[in-house]
């Protein structure tokens, strides 16, 4: 380059690298990729195509630390799958074989002061005197807008199946009004608009987003409003949900210190998205002529359904009492009781709390058969053991048939596949679970896990990088996204969230112990022998999930007779299937001791209930082959 400045921003074909914002833009808009991608795509740009060698790439993007070609292997990928690039017939990556990459397209500078073209603007912001309309499936553009590339993709793919038309429920979401002159509000009121207009496409809702003295606003079933005020020391906002007749039906004040904007917005997203989902989505089914004595407490205990049981049981149980026809809400409870129960006092509660849940999800279906809540009442209950995955899998089964957009039945079908050893059947119903429900945190970890233990490991980290910045401190995406960079991405970076909060606002892995001895062993494989005896030492009487945790880490490190030593020593149907099918524990399956241990497990039982072949019976290298038929199982590892 003549200049030894680098360029602001660099041009290649259809899509522009912003150095100075760090982001790629495509034809219709950001494209979502991860920072080392970002970096190898900024290096081979450089170079202008000059060979970038992997040493070099080692060197400037892993800052020289010790990694394996995989890792580099896997960022392209990434950049390939995010470019549309054909690594047959490449436009613009070329790989050297055993040397390294080169960029192919001409690059071109651009100025930093150069008017991005239409594509990569931003939205117009509301202001006071700003209107804006956005009719969702009119304007393909910004439909994603500000949501990672991969769950984009996901929602996406459901979009185009369940397309609203002009008779679906219409919902108009005024953009909060900002109270003073605040930039970062009117970001905040934007954003929210943008997550809650995600929802309702997913639920198949016809979404406008407008100013509310827009003349020409045409009439809506919901209107969702509110204010937002930042008096410089905390944030101040009030939301309300209005049906047609402008009668309000849910309201919730939010507050918050100034410097704890991202924990606002999580929590207000979370709540309202649910409260939503019962107003107009996959949980608003609710009898005719419901009167707002009934509606107003519905929508308070929606407000608390995913989030907080034991504050929504209360509210539901009264009005189960109060409208006893009323199934959806007796469903809702149903579940309640149902996730409650395993946290009862004792074994007398426990069971109290799974009759009465059974019961109620009965009644509820009684009432009205397509109740999606009451089917996965019906599930939750029955444990998750081997022996009865084919009984929990056929209640999810039904309950889809009758209440298909239901994300809280397709979730756990999501876990059950996978338990059973349907990966790739498994990951279906995370994206569906996921596309119809963008606010769940549980399912974003849940499709992440899948993504990483079915060898997409960029997506997976794509996905738990937002659901870092929207839910920081979240246990459930928080562990996810250690366990993903402690198997595959960079063992020091794993290894300081042991010692730090990592950036996920003070959360620590459980089992610490183990997961230090495998990560040192991962950076320097001179400590393995070390490790493995760490490993060993404590696994020994430790809790059953620590020892499946130990067991998988035998199995990276390529010690399988020591992971199935205590693999032999696990009670018979432990209740940790999953852990057997993941993408990296194929050398255990191929072993000749896999047979027997998935007998031990039930896990041969349970498959003369199903039809079809788990995805492990294609793999290579299997010490003997699985049966052709559910009957053959029988004999299975004998």
């Amino acid at each position: 380059m003549a200049n030894t400045v680098e360029p602001v921003r660099v041009r290649f074909g259809e899509f522009l690298l912003d150095l100075a914002d760090e982001r790629l833009i495509g034809p219709g808009g950001p494209i979502r990729i991860g920072n080392k991608a970002f970096r190898v795509l900024r290096a081979l740009a450089a170079m202008r195509g000059r060979l970038l060698t992997k040493e070099e790439l080692f060197e400037t993007v892993w800052d020289g630390a010790r990694v394996s070609e995989s890792a580099l292997t896997s960022v392209i990928k990434e950049l390939r799958r995010a470019l549309g690039d054909d690594s047959k017939a490449p436009r613009f990556i070329g790989a050297v074989y055993g040397r390294g990459y080169r960029f192919l397209a001409p690059v071109k500078d651009e100025p930093a002061g150069e008017e991005p073209p239409p594509s990569e603007r931003q939205p117009a912001v509301q202001g006071d005197t700003e209107a804006i309309e956005w009719v969702f499936w009119r304007n393909s553009s910004w439909r994603f807008a500000g949501l990672g590339a991969v769950a984009a993709a996901v929602i996406a793919s459901i979009w185009f199946l369940q397309r609203p038309d002009a008779s679906g429920t219409r919902v108009r979401i005024e953009p909060l009004r900002v109270i003073g002159n605040n930039p970062v509000a009117r970001l905040l009121s934007q954003n929210l608009a943008s997550e809650l207009s995600r929802l309702g496409v997913a639920n198949n809702s016809t979404i406008v987003i407008s100013d509310a003295r827009d003349p020409a606003t045409a009439p809506a079933d919901y209107i969702f409003a509110g204010e937002v005020q930042n008096d410089g020391r905390a944030w101040h906002v009030a939301v309300r949900l209005i049906d047609g007749a402008r009668q309000i039906l849910w309201s919730r004040d939010f507050s918050a210190p100034a410097q704890e904007l991202a924990s606002l917005r999580q929590q207000m997203a979370v709540r309202t998205g649910e409260v939503l989902v019962c107003a107009f989505g996959a949980r608003s089914r609710r009898p005719a002529g419901t009167d707002l004595a009934t509606l107003r407490p519905f929508l308070a205990a929606c407000e608390t359904y995913n989030s907080d049981w034991s504050a929504a049981r209360p509210v539901l149980a009264r009005l189960v009492e109060g409208a006893p026809r009323f199934a959806q809400a007796r469903g809702m409870y149903a579940n309640v009781l149902a996730r409650l129960a395993p946290s009862g006092a004792g074994p007398e509660q426990r069971d109290r709390l799974k009759r009465e849940a059974v019961a109620q999800a009965r009644q509820a279906l009684r009432d009205d058969p397509h109740i999606g809540s009451a089917y996965g009442a019906l599930a939750a209950v029955i444990p998750f053991t081997a022996a009865q995955l084919p009984d929990k899998d056929a209640i999810l089964r039904r309950g889809i048939a009758a209440d298909p957009v239901s994300a809280e039945l397709r979730a756990p079908r999501c876990m059950v596949l996978r338990s059973l050893g349907f990966g790739a059947d498994g990951q279906s119903e995370c994206e569906r679970a996921l596309a119809l429900d963008t606010l769940s945190p549980g399912t974003v970890a849940t499709l992440a896990e899948t993504y990483a233990f079915n060898g997409r490991v960029p997506d997976a980290l794509n996905l738990l990088d937002d659901a870092r910045r929207s839910w920081p401190g979240e246990p459930a995406t928080s562990y996810v996204r250690f366990e993903t960079i402690a198997r595959w991405g960079d063992a020091r970076q794993a290894l300081a969230v042991l010692d730090s909060s990592g950036g996920d606002s003070g959360y620590r892995p459980p089992f610490s112990i183990l997961w230090r001895a495998f990560l040192n062993a991962r950076i320097d494989p001179g400590q393995t022998q070390g490790a493995v005896q760490t490993i060993l030492a404590h696994a020994s009487g430790a809790p059953l999930e620590a020892q499946v945790t130990a067991i998988r880490q035998l199995v990276q490190l390529r010690r399988l007779d020591e992971a199935y030593r205590i693999a032999a020593a696990l009670p018979a149907d432990a209740g940790f299937s999953r852990a057997w099918f993941e993408g990296f524990m194929e050398p255990f399956r191929a072993d000749a001791r896999f047979p027997r241990f998935l007998r031990q497990q039930g896990l041969t039982q349970a498959r003369v209930r199903l039809r079809g072949r788990p995805d492990f019976c294609a793999e290579p290298g299997l010490s003997r082959p699985c049966p052709v038929t559910p009957g053959g199982w029988m004999h299975y590892g004998r």
